[in-house]
């Protein structure tokens, strides 16, 4: 039986190690509601731009190329 002072090689304990202790370091990086208001900015932003530009595409289009507009 191995000592409680030695290493733990299981994966769980090598994942134990390499996560850092909240207590310890305290909180880092914004709350969860904060992040998911700002994805959902980025989201609605995103959006927004490719939306203009594809309105933006259709209306150019057919007066660039009027007999492919009337099919």
């Amino acid at each position: 039986m191995p000592s409680p002072r030695s290493k733990d090689t299981t994966v769980a304990g090598r994942l134990r190690s390499a996560t850092p202790d909240a207590r310890k370091y305290g909180r880092r990086g914004l709350p969860v509601k904060a992040q998911i208001m700002v994805l959902g900015l980025g989201r609605v932003a995103s959006c927004g731009a490719v939306d203009t530009g594809a309105g933006a595409g259709a209306r150019l289009v057919p007066d660039a190329r009027p007999a492919a507009a009337r099919g």
